[in-house]
């Protein structure tokens, strides 16, 4: 388990009861919130699990889901959950890219985890705060030991494609034998904690098989290095998957590579020796 400023955080509630709301979205989403859940298991946190619309009880800790739900202008389902449910209580955001909802980083009462440089510079930029209530971290997914996913490794062969179908894409580029497995399930699921582990464990088992994975799935691409596989990974179309990359996946999984585009990863594969 990686030790940081989120782990010291958290290891403070230790014995306590808080309220989680996850982030709603796709598998890769279902994946934040497996991690997460296990993450607070291991360090002794009681938690209740709460869907986006729902209200907590006043003066309760509460810790909303990570992922890249704060993006000003293209999502605002957790943003919405924090505004309504921010004040009276004491809020900690798990690791989040964010781009804007600058009132965010005003709220003393709320503690930020940033899980990329490009968000967390900005944030810097924000405020003028030498209190600042923002930190730098790595996707809750890296907080799973390295041996996670063990029951899943073997060697593989051939290509597995899972670049993105919906509007996050950077590419319209269609590959043979595409599968956007994180788009089978999207929602608000993942207040279920067996659900987040069985997706999960289901999108770990149509990976194992394959050799390589190719896409523009941010955890699609942190899921296949888990399990050992050569990763070729490109773009979405913001910053997101570069900055993680850089930041988080390179450092740990040296068995992923980032490339410009679709293509260069279709013609990287394709002239591999």
């Amino acid at each position: 388990m990686l030790s940081d400023l989120l782990i010291d955080r958290l290891a403070t509630l230790r014995n306590q009861h808080v309220f989680y709301f996850p982030n709603t979205g796709n598998g890769g989403d279902g994946f934040i919130a497996h991690a997460t859940m296990w993450l607070l298991n291991s360090l002794s946190i009681e938690f209740t699990a709460l869907g986006p619309h729902e209200i907590a009880p006043k003066g309760s800790t509460l810790l909303f889901g990570g992922g890249g739900n704060l993006i000003e202008n293209q999502y605002d389902t957790l943003y919405n959950a924090i505004q309504s449910n921010i004040d009276g209580n004491t809020g900690i955001v798990l690791p989040h890219t964010i781009r804007d909802y600058r009132n965010l980083f005003s709220k003393d009462n709320l503690e930020i985890f940033i899980r990329d440089p490009i968000s967390y510079d900005n944030a810097r930029k924000y405020t003028v705060d030498t209190n600042q209530h923002f930190y730098l971290s790595h996707d809750m997914t890296f907080y799973l030991p390295k041996d996670y996913f063990q029951q899943f490794w073997q060697l593989g062969d051939g290509v597995f494609y899972c670049f993105r179908q919906d509007e996050e894409r950077d590419s319209d580029l269609w590959v043979d034998g595409n599968q956007d497995i994180s788009l089978s399930w999207n929602g608000s699921w993942w207040t279920n904690e067996r659900l987040s582990k069985a997706s999960t464990e289901a999108m770990a088992a149509s990976l194992s098989p394959s050799r390589i994975v190719a896409t523009d799935r941010l955890h699609v691409a942190i899921l296949a290095a888990f399990l050992g596989k050569r990763v070729y990974m490109t773009a979405n179309n913001y910053y997101k998957n570069e900055a993680i990359y850089r930041h988080s996946l390179s450092r740990f999984f040296p068995n992923t590579s980032f490339h410009k585009t679709r293509q260069d990863i279709v013609n990287a594969i394709k002239n591999k020796p």
